[in-house]
């Protein structure tokens, strides 16, 4: 994945910001697993074939792999998700009943399921065209001698027990006048593996269930499990499992035709990463054995995407997450087209992190490359990364919580980005001032102190303001805190002043009108919006708190449209603007 220098650097100086960073693949797995929790689904799926498909890959997702006992002998937390997307196509507990018995051996498997027999002897099989799951290289058919069972007109009718001169191969089951239709069969392969098959016995009209198991010398076992024809491909619903020393692994799961897999189905693959091994994870629907439509992939790690595939690679729509190693603090929503498996033109992006947290843009790509953003003409001088980065120092080394390392990073980033011109962590010092005499009145309500008066006096007009601090008082019953006005500066503008531009921010719970007396400079500060990660548009909605601020430039009028908009309203006054 190629990523651009600003997010770069913001995503190192993220790491100054927080305490450690994942090193492990469970760390990673750990980041990974917090912030899917935290910020929920991708904001721009909406499809909801691929808001189902997005659930279905978070849940794989979120369950780890674990290869210590007891995944030695049934399935961990994320192979157990994966099968879970099949629940309605088999039986759980069969499939792990019939595994145990396969792992017991051939005379323990036909106790469990033929516990009695008859002893006939003189009777005879009359098919010997049943096909048995096997390599290439091994025997598939046998020429079959009837032991003993249940017989009718001399024909084996009903349980019985088979054998064969080759490879020591033995059946007990179920005959139909003759032919062999479901039971338990065993072989040795000339490597010494053993095989067990427990189910049905597919013919030439119809496939049938069962579980194959291959049993190796050196401890590895394999188990084919599901529908299968006369020529031992998958047809129908199956999959595969292997086990390890100290896991059980699925490899595939789903709808097959003819030994491919064709629609609904899940596949989990081994890949190296970052100098060790891991196993990513396939989903969706397939067409001759290729991923074709909608579909969702992920690595377990700190990456997955949903979205359109075709021949195995990601076409057409696609929509991915993304997280830096870093704990919560930089997460990533993309959206936009893919070529071939490559990102081609224009993607969304939504970032979630202690550095611009809360950020949209838009990322170009070109044949899978990064080339450019919105925000090209950001001009990131030495002299701001080095801000930033002593800055990240002091905040990370401060005792305060997570959150609010997280709000001040935020703030000093866009201030040292803007050069001071947004006033973030100037609004923010307003909102914690604000807060912090709340608290102090909630807890003094019976004498509440006013802070020192101000020295500045209004001019005079009407509706100006008292001379005076605010003074906090108790809640009114609606919630929020009464406050007596505050000098605030007089604006002098036209009843109706003609807006030139908005820079509305992420989520639209923000949105700055500008009217500039320059209006030569319009240009620039609609740079500074996407410099600030915000969205130029005509106007804003007016139907929301609002606050206007008199600048050096000309006017601001910020609006406010989240619902506890207390600290918007406090950090107005105290900032000098006028609250309508």
């Amino acid at each position: 994945m190629n990523y651009h220098p600003i997010r770069l650097i913001f995503a190192t100086l993220a790491v100054a910001l927080i305490s450690g960073c994942a090193t492990t693949s469970d760390d990673w797995h750990g980041d990974f697993v917090q912030s899917i929790n935290e910020d929920g689904s991708n904001p721009y799926i909406r499809d909801p074939v691929m808001q189902d498909l997005e659930k279905r890959i978070r849940d794989i997702t979120r369950a780890k792999l674990q290869i210590e006992p007891p995944f030695n002998s049934t399935f961990d937390p994320r192979n157990q998700a994966i099968l879970n997307n099949f629940q309605s196509e088999y039986d759980h507990t069969t499939l792990l009943r019939d595994i145990d018995l396969a792992r017991a051996g051939f005379p323990a498997a036909v106790a469990a399921y033929y516990p009695t027999m008859e002893n006939q002897t003189d009777c005879r099989i009359t098919d010997h065209s049943a096909h048995f799951r096997n390599l290439d290289t091994e025997p598939t058919r046998f020429t079959w001698q009837f032991v003993r069972g249940s017989c009718a007109n001399g024909v084996a009718q009903g349980i019985a027990e088979a054998k064969a001169a080759q490879s020591g191969a033995r059946f007990v089951g179920r005959f139909e006048q003759g032919v062999m239709t479901e039971g338990i069969f065993t072989m040795l392969r000339e490597d010494g593996t053993r095989v067990v098959q427990i189910g049905g016995i597919p013919s030439d009209a119809r496939p049938a269930r069962l579980l194959s198991s291959q049993l190796h010398t050196n401890g590895y076992q394999n188990y084919y499990y599901g529908d299968f024809n006369d020529q031992g491909k998958p047809d129908g619903f199956s999959m595969r499992l292997s086990k390890h020393t100290q896991s059980m692994v699925v490899q595939y799961v789903g709808h097959f035709s003819q030994g491919e897999m064709n629609g609904f189905a899940a596949r989990q693959k081994q890949f190296d990463y970052k100098g060790g091994r891991f196993k990513a994870v396939w989903i969706g629907h397939y067409q001759n054995g290729l991923l074709n439509g909608a579909g969702a992939w992920t690595n377990g790690l700190d990456r997955l995407v949903v979205g359109q595939w075709k021949g195995g690679k990601q076409h057409g729509i696609g929509f991915e997450e993304s997280v830096f190693h870093f704990g919560d603090y930089s997460h990533d929503f993309m959206a936009g087209r893919y070529v071939e498996g490559k990102k081609q033109g224009w993607f969304n992006v939504r970032t979630r992190g202690l550095i611009g947290d809360g950020t949209e843009y838009r990322d170009q790509y070109d044949n899978g490359r990064w080339v450019a953003d919105d925000r090209e003409n950001i001009d990131i001088e030495f002299g701001q990364i080095t801000a930033l980065a002593a800055g990240a120092a002091v905040i990370s080394s401060a005792d305060i919580d997570g959150a609010s390392k997280a709000a001040i990073g935020g703030a000093f980033m866009t201030d040292v980005m803007t050069d001071g011109s947004t006033g973030q962590m100037r609004s923010l010092q307003g909102s914690y001032d604000a807060e912090l005499e709340r608290s102090r009145a909630k807890a003094n309500a019976s004498a509440s102190t006013p802070a020192p008066a101000a020295s500045t006096t209004p001019p005079a007009s009407s509706g100006a303001a008292t001379k005076g601090a605010p003074t906090k008082q108790p809640p009114d019953g609606t919630g929020n805190a009464q406050t007596q006005p505050k000098t605030t500066t007089q604006i002098s503008t036209p009843p109706s002043p003609k807006v030139d531009f908005a820079c509305t921010f992420y989520s639209k719970k923000q949105c700055d009108e500008y009217i500039m007396d320059d209006k030569g400079q319009i240009d620039d500060m609609k740079t500074l919006c996407f410099q600030s990660f915000g969205n130029v548009e005509a106007s804003c909605r007016q139907e929301a708190p609002s606050c206007s601020y008199r600048t050096s430039w000309g006017l601001k009028i910020a609006y406010a449209y989240y619902s506890d908009n207390f600290y918007f309203k406090q950090s107005c006054i105290d900032g000098g603007g006028e609250l309508r």
